[in-house]
């Protein structure tokens, strides 16, 4: 038999410890891009509920108005309070 026609096939060998080590690197690579992608996903939907910042100063400028007004609305009240105090006193 001549190289042309002669064909043998590859030797099998038994896998080593090392190949064994390597496939196992290799699956636990997987499963941790897996878990990265999840993260990573869930990050990115996340970050998408975020307001953007016109609405965020919208809500922040809506809230101040509110808190202002409570402001003034109890010192009118401190103030009618303390007129009521006075009138009660006179009597």
């Amino acid at each position: 038999m001549n190289a042309v026609t002669e064909h043998r096939p590859p030797a099998t060998r038994d896998p080593s410890p090392d190949d064994r080590l390597l496939e196992l690197v290799g699956e636990y690579a997987t499963g941790k891009l897996a878990d990265i992608d999840t993260i990573v996903a869930l990050a990115e939907a996340r970050a998408r509920e975020v307001p953007k910042a016109p609405e965020l100063a919208r809500r922040l400028d809506a809230a101040w108005s509110v808190i202002g007004e409570l402001i003034l609305r109890v010192r009118c009240l401190e103030l009618e309070v303390a007129e009521l105090r006075k009138a009660g006193d006179r009597k």
